[in-house]
């Protein structure tokens, strides 16, 4: 009986390759641009880095993130240690007859309160009403009569974040650094008076006026005024 020739052999899926054969297939795959599947933890972007890539955060981002929290922390520590200055004592007794007023909670007028008219020389209602509404929440004492002005102090330390844009994320940081461990900053984020509330207006007022010009004259950058570090 004639044996059969390789010829003879029938061809389809079942076919083994054996020899030259299957590397000849794994050639033609990568010929036709096959590649492997990616793992499933890959896929799904397990691990820290990937979770901070797709919530868009990178080295700045959370460099900003310890900047603020130091920042913060220096703001809170030992933040009742301190006796009340006469400017404060008057803001906190303001603050704590609205806060006790008959109509600062569901009562009308909710805001002001039935026991409290504002004057010019409390350096603006907004403080007082911070303050009340702290006193609300979390109780009237040392530490939540500076909590706002504490909260205020550590958002200033963010705010160069939003000009890395125009300056270059180095220099925001830089800049974010300096606010954060500045003796005169870090004292008025511990004070009960209206100087860092203001700062922190102004350098917002700053930056959306920058980011303004930045974006209707040039694009998307910083413009005219604007310059890449």
């Amino acid at each position: 009986m004639q044996a059969k020739d390789d010829h003879d052999e029938p061809a389809g899926p079942h076919r083994p390759l054996n020899g030259d054969g299957g590397g000849a297939a794994m050639e033609e795959s990568a010929g036709r641009g096959l590649a492997p599947a990616p793992s499933a933890a890959a896929d799904r972007g397990w691990g820290l880095g990937g979770r901070l890539r797709g919530l868009g955060f990178g080295w700045l981002e959370v460099s900003f993130v310890v900047v603020v929290a130091a920042a913060l922390g220096l703001r809170l520590w030992e933040l009742s240690g301190r006796t009340m200055h006469y400017d404060e004592a008057i803001h906190v007794h303001f603050a704590f007859k609205l806060a006790n007023s008959p109509g600062a909670a569901l009562g009308w007028p909710w805001v002001f309160g039935s026991d409290y008219i504002h004057s010019a020389w409390m350096h603006g209602p907004f403080q007082i009403e911070m303050v009340a509404a702290i006193f609300t929440l979390l109780g009237d004492s040392d530490f939540t009569s500076r909590l706002g002005y504490a909260l205020f102090g550590a958002g200033l330390v963010a705010l160069p974040y939003f000009l890395r844009d125009q300056i270059g994320g180095r220099a925001a940081l830089i800049a974010a650094v300096m606010l954060a461990v500045s003796p005169a900053l870090l004292y008025f984020s511990r004070f009960g008076r209206n100087d860092i509330i203001m700062m922190f207006w102004a350098v917002g007022l700053f930056v959306l006026m920058w980011r303004y010009v930045g974006w209707g004259w040039g694009g998307r950058g910083g413009g005219r005024c604007g310059w890449r570090g």
